[in-house]
């Protein structure tokens, strides 16, 4: 198993943003633009592991989803 640490620009990430983690993986919610650091240990030998990943959102390729609910009686 391993535990995760994220930050964005250097410093804490975007209030909007969630940390979900499991064992072996690590999923952001709601991510910003920006520059993230990912570090992963393994809590059995204390080993970190750091990469970076450079997000770039390109809102003209995001498909919105948009639901039509309607009352039937």
């Amino acid at each position: 198993p391993y535990t995760f640490g994220w930050t964005l620009n250097g410093g804490a990430l975007a209030p909007t943003s969630t940390q979900t983690d499991t064992n072996n993986a690590s999923v952001l919610a709601n991510a910003l633009d920006g520059a993230y650091l990912v570090t992963a240990t393994n809590t059995v030998t204390g080993c970190p592991v750091t990469r970076n990943i450079q997000l770039i959102l390109d809102p003209s390729r995001s498909t919105p989803n948009i639901i039509d609910v309607s009352a039937v009686d």
